[in-house]
């Protein structure tokens, strides 16, 4: 029964264990992720705003597709690529047919951020986006990236398989360390039940 009990006490700990580090993985990888997408969004941004500053509007920037494109293709978890103007419009895209505006919870994430880069975990990834600076100080417009989560899953499934394997290592080699420990510390009751049993 104390062994039992010892056993027990192991395995709420270590799935407990197992489950923040989960958590915390997971957290750690999105901050990661979007991070990245906020770094590639930054990059794709600069022709865009060379022309905002030259006062063209961003539906003119006739290589638009190609940088848009050579951007897609530095990962293959990216989605799409959006150029949307003031009101949301979408001026570029890299999928066809492009959506009409981007979504409303884009609106409302670069509201809330209020000019500056974000990234949003989603259902099926995430989203990023950069806004570029329009002449009189305010918002021209900005890129979107849309990026697929499938990579970032498939991360924290291997973190978590790689978790339960070593928890259940290390409550195997404690339920065998505790058998030990009870034989040894408790072998002089042992011993005496034994000479009882004995006796009968």
């Amino acid at each position: 029964r104390v062994w039992a009990a010892v056993t027990l006490v192991n395995l709420v700990v270590l799935s407990v264990f197992v489950g923040l580090a989960a958590l915390q993985f997971a957290s750690i990888n999105a901050t990661l992720v979007g991070e990245r997408l906020v770094v590639l969004a930054s990059r794709t941004v600069a022709p865009f705003a060379a022309a905002v500053r030259l006062g063209l509007p961003l539906s003119t920037v006739r290589n638009a597709a190609a940088l848009l494109e050579r951007a897609r293709q530095t990962d293959e978890e990216i989605v799409a690529l959006h150029v949307f103007d003031a009101s949301g419009r979408v001026v570029h895209s890299t999928v066809a047919p492009a959506p009409a505006q981007i979504s409303p919870d884009a609106m409302t994430a670069r509201e809330a951020a209020r000019g500056g880069p974000w990234y949003r975990e989603t259902v099926d990834g995430f989203v990023s986006s950069v806004d570029i600076a329009a002449r009189d100080g305010g918002s021209a417009g900005g890129i979107l990236i849309v990026y697929a989560g499938g990579g970032n899953i498939t991360q924290i499934r291997a973190m978590v398989a790689e978790l339960l394997v070593g928890a259940i290592a290390a409550l195997l080699a404690a339920g065998v360390l505790g058998t030990l420990l009870l034989r040894i510390g408790l072998a002089g009751l042992i011993r005496q039940f034994e000479a009882v049993d004995a006796t009968y």
